[in-house]
């Protein structure tokens, strides 16, 4: 795996923690669910980085 992969499994591991503090905390719900999506977003900025390289 490469150091870019690990980074967006980084992300991607991120924003599963917030989607679940995003259902315990119901008060900063959108918060957690907003910086999840971000999280994501990235995610798929690198590995659509890593798909015009290849």
């Amino acid at each position: 795996m490469s150091d870019r992969e690990s980074i967006a499994n980084w992300f991607e591991q991120l924003a599963d923690k917030h989607d679940a503090r995003g259902e315990r905390d119901l008060e900063n719900r959108h918060y957690h669910r907003g910086t999840a999506i971000i999280y994501r977003a990235r995610a798929n900025d690198i590995r659509s980085e890593i798909d015009l390289a290849a």
